[in-house]
């Protein structure tokens, strides 16, 4: 390797390129379809920002295309660990964890008609680690807050995904999302959790679960997943088997939110 290519390969791994190729890379071996680098229309501004990894599997009833989707911001932090601020008293309805998810308007209609299905709740598509984490932000710093940005990028293109399909439910055919955010960290992740004598407990983690309330995409929380490097291969793994089996679960419930979808948009609008 010549000093240009050992420089070169130093800066990407600087950047974190590697990382966002090796997520894409377990996810595509985990069987589904992947895309890097794509770019999304933020929300707030309209303006075209850019996601780092996204990997969905889908899957047609009738005239309904219903799509599993992941969007994935990837942050190299080797000498920053992050740390997630977590109540141990914090909870998650079991139909919460279900129908709280970023998902277009077919999507969410169904996700409401499915949250009370203890089978569907058990699937680690709707897991939520424990403690769950309000916060988080990287140590050892007191500059620009890369987790906070990080969040904002991954829950913004969330809702910009299950934007574009409702747009395209209405320009074209109908098209169910449901969209989960996530974000992988090259480097250490920790807990840290207020203990009932008020000491404070930090542990180290592999992955995590962030109740965010910024209501990016209409729902009470905005649910991130936080994982480190090293769970790659076995999150893309359950990930699609989740994915999978709630795809061959969800048929009746998605067909029916369609009919209802349908109603609505022959209203005459006031």
């Amino acid at each position: 390797m010549s000093e240009l290519e050992s420089k070169i390969k130093s800066w990407l791994d600087d950047q974190g390129y590697p990382l966002e190729m090796r997520v894409a890379c377990a996810f595509r071996r985990a069987g589904f379809r992947v895309l890097q680098s794509e770019y999304y229309a933020d929300p707030t501004s309209g303006v075209q920002r850019e996601i780092d990894v996204v990997a969905h599997v889908d899957r047609r009833f009738e005239k309904l295309l219903v799509r599993i989707e992941f969007v994935v911001e990837c942050k190299s932090s080797k000498s920053k660990p992050w740390v997630m601020f977590c109540a141990s008293d914090q909870r998650l309805a079991n139909p919460a964890r279900v129908a709280q998810r970023t998902a277009s308007e077919i999507g969410s209609d169904a996700l409401l008609s499915l949250a009370q299905r203890k089978d569907v709740q058990d699937l680690d598509l709707f897991s939520v680690a424990h403690p769950p984490a309000y916060g988080i932000t990287q140590a050892f710093t007191s500059g620009a807050d890369v987790a906070y940005a990080a969040l904002t990028t991954v829950a913004a293109a969330a809702a910009a995904a299950a934007i574009e399909a409702d747009q395209y439910s209405k320009l074209a055919s109908p098209f169910a999302k449901i969209v989960f955010p996530a974000i992988a960290i090259e480097g250490k992740l920790f807990s840290c959790v207020l203990q009932d004598d008020a000491s404070i407990s930090v542990s180290e983690s592999q992955h995590g679960t962030l109740l965010w309330r910024n209501q990016f995409a209409g729902e009470p929380h905005t649910i991130v997943t936080l994982l480190v490097d090293g769970e790659l291969s076995d999150f893309a793994g359950r990930a699609f088997i989740a994915a999978s089996k709630f795809l061959s679960l969800c048929e009746s419930e998605m067909l029916e939110s369609l009919h209802g979808w349908n109603d609505r948009q022959k209203k005459p609008k006031s």
